[in-house]
């Protein structure tokens, strides 16, 4: 399974066939029918599920407005945005492996189950099934993948090894799980706080903050109001504050819009972020310290 982004909506003409599924090779013959013999052009499947039961749209893409009208079609819009697909090669051999493939991508924590399944056929040789993604559900699994993946190194930790530094000068284990604590109690209430409308694209920071977090040949020196005090500390209570802070965080993920500006805080180096970014900024932020924890690990 691949990320597939479809940069522009995607104009097609077509019609809803009258019997799914036996009736979908009629209705694409119907179609290329009506098109001049080796046209190029390629062929989508849209399909939902209604109350009546699953709904399949046959279409081909439309190369001029006012196409639909002209051939006695419906015009239908295929979402621009990120999709879940895979591909299919010599799909006329393997026509009984797209249900299992779209079942295979909707189980997909990402796929959003409201946005119909869509099937592109580009030429008699390769196809490609698609589920939109659901942008919430996807920085959510992100967010759960590094949370579960700090928390399980936490654990691996005896309590006599988290507060023993690797080296002299270094955080121990605990401190570095306090500095997270610190840090996402302030990223809460900014999350909560006061935001304005965004005048930007909402996630145009995110990639500048993955680079400089996932760059390990840079040191940071963290501000003040987040730098653990050296003190011993006890490993369940720092579980049970990076955890309980993390469930506050997930419900502003999936409560809150995500596209408006935090304006409680602006970051030395990339200013107000909004919601998006900033939840970006936690992801990688932890998995930042994901790695050199585990070197502190006797």
């Amino acid at each position: 399974m691949e990320k597939y982004k479809l940069p522009n909506d995607i104009p097609v003409f077509g019609f809803v066939v009258k019997t799914f599924p036996n009736d979908i090779g009629e209705a694409f013959d119907k179609l290329m029918k009506m098109l001049p013999p080796g046209d190029p052009r390629p062929y989508y499947g849209i399909s939902q599920c209604t109350k009546e039961g699953i709904q399949y749209k046959a279409a081909a893409l439309e190369t001029f407005e006012g196409e639909a009208a002209q051939r006695g079609c419906e015009s239908y819009i295929i979402e621009k945005g990120e999709y879940l697909a895979v591909t299919i090669m010599n799909w006329h051999d393997k026509t009984d492996r797209i249900k299992e493939v779209f079942k295979e991508i909707g189980m997909d924590a990402r796929a959003d189950g409201s946005k119909p399944f869509v099937e592109i056929y580009k030429n008699m040789e390769e196809m490609m099934c698609m589920v939109k993604i659901d942008p919430v559900k996807e920085i959510e699994s992100k967010f759960e993948v590094v949370t579960n993946e700090f928390l399980e190194l936490l654990s691996s930790f005896k309590q006599e090894q988290i507060n023993k530094p690797p080296f002299q000068g270094s955080w121990t284990a605990a401190q570095v799980a306090e500095h997270l604590n610190l840090s996402d109690t302030r990223m809460l209430l900014m999350l909560n706080g006061k935001v304005n409308p965004t005048k930007r694209q909402p996630d145009q920071k995110i990639e500048q903050i993955k680079a400089d977090f996932l760059d390990f040949s840079v040191k940071f020196d963290s501000s003040e109001l987040v730098v653990p005090p050296d003190i011993t500390y006890e490993k369940e209570k720092l579980m049970t504050s990076f955890l309980n802070n993390r469930t506050r965080i997930k419900k502003a993920i999936q409560t809150s819009d995500l596209s408006e500006t935090c304006s409680a805080f602006s970051f030395p180096v990339y200013g107000e972020l909004t919601r998006l970014e900033l939840v970006h900024f936690i992801i990688y932020h932890t998995d930042r310290h994901i790695h050199p924890t585990k070197s502190t690990k006797i």
